[in-house]
């Protein structure tokens, strides 16, 4: 499954180069080009040139490490055509270094045809390598917890967040052997049966070539929106002051009745205005607070009142006041805006609601809930 993952994001990774940028990784690395034999044999001679043997053998090792994403890579743009059908016009470099590349390759070329700029695409892969890694890491942590759940071994304790992809691959025992840190890389990780190392991706890439829906459809699901870092859910993001909240809102209609409503309530799950406790919406003799509390938040619904600064949250059949995130100078509430006083949001507040709807505690820590009765 590894092996599959990590072609998949070399797809990925192909599809964002330019052409210049393709056109350097299938001659410098691929298996069949004579350029390739020139580009070490000048590595070589920058090694010699480099200086104590120890920055020597750590140079080679780097080199080796970026070598091994730029084979891949290689592979794959000369299997599928440059990913020509997949590729955008005009695509921006994927690394602060494409820009030398092209400049450097551009100055080279005009000097000595053929001959391309190895160190900028050298940091091009390194970039590349990094992203490689951050893509694999939602599949690791999964298999990581599954392999905790199934087989009861203690997972590995991550101290920095660079030394997540290393500890969990040898957690999951793709990577045995111990190496230095200059040598490893993804490609470590991959485990094909023998004979199979070159076949297997040849024939995935020809699997991709025969895709037969549109080139958009198959950017935007196979290659653009796998493999992405997903993060916890949150709350609407409020401004500081709440006059602005209040200018925004107040008088807004309503996007199902197109009125303005006499109490306006904003989701803080998506950000729609409802209309709290009136039967214009009313549907079934329930009311659009509820029945948007089913369809947004699965039961659970958490509005502002424009109105009166006030949160109402829905929990069921069951509804509360739960307070106020908007504050004067004094850390008062202002309930109803009777006093007319300036109001900040409180983080702290903040925080403690979005803590309570993330680990379902409304009911444990509220006990002023009563039965709304489809009426908000």
């Amino acid at each position: 499954m590894y092996n599959l993952l990590y072609y998949q994001i070399v797809v990925q990774l192909c599809v964002t180069l330019t052409d210049l940028e393709c056109d350097h990784i299938v001659k410098v690395y691929g298996s069949t080009s004579a350029d390739s034999v020139n580009s070490a044999a000048e590595f070589q001679q920058q090694e010699s040139a480099a200086g104590t043997t120890n920055n020597r053998r750590r140079a080679g090792q780097q080199q080796q490490s970026s070598s091994q994403l730029g084979k891949a890579m290689a592979l794959v743009l000369s299997q599928t055509s440059d990913l020509s059908h997949l590729r955008r016009d005009c695509i921006p470099s994927t690394s602060s270094s494409a820009a030398a590349a092209a400049a450097g390759s551009s100055s080279t070329t005009s000097t000595n045809p053929g001959v391309f700029s190895a160190t900028a695409i050298e940091v091009n892969l390194k970039s590349m390598e990094l992203q490689l890694q951050a893509l694999c890491l939602p599949f690791l942590r999964v298999a990581a917890l599954l392999r905790q759940h199934l087989y009861r071994h203690e997972m590995p304790e991550i101290s920095a967040p660079g030394l997540e992809f290393v500890r969990l691959v040898y957690y999951l025992e793709l990577v045995t052997d111990s190496m230095d840190w200059d040598c490893f890389n993804a490609s470590k990780g991959l485990c094909f049966i023998p004979g199979t190392e070159t076949t297997l991706p040849l024939f995935w890439c020809q699997q991709l070539m025969e895709v037969r829906p549109p080139a958009d459809t198959v950017r935007e699901l196979v290659l653009i929106n796998q493999h992405s870092l997903w993060q916890q859910p949150r709350l609407l993001e409020l401004p500081r002051e709440y006059e602005r909240l209040f200018t925004y809102y107040h008088e807004r209609p309503c996007l199902n009745c197109y009125k303005v409503p006499k109490e306006s309530s904003i989701c803080l799950l998506c950000g729609t205005i409802v209309c709290l406790k009136q039967n214009c919406c009313a549907e079934n003799d329930c009311c659009e607070a509820v029945r948007h509390t089913l369809s947004c938040g699965g039961g659970i619904g958490i509005f502002l009142v424009v109105t009166s600064t006030y949160i109402i949250v829905i929990r069921g059949r069951r509804a509360c006041l739960w307070g106020s995130l908007y504050l004067d100078d004094f850390d008062e509430e202002d309930r109803d805006l009777k006093r007319g006083k300036p109001l900040y949001l409180s983080k702290d507040r903040f925080n403690l609601l979005e803590s309570q709807w993330l680990s379902h505690k409304f009911a444990h820590t509220k006990h002023t809930w009563v039965f709304h009765r489809d009426l908000l």
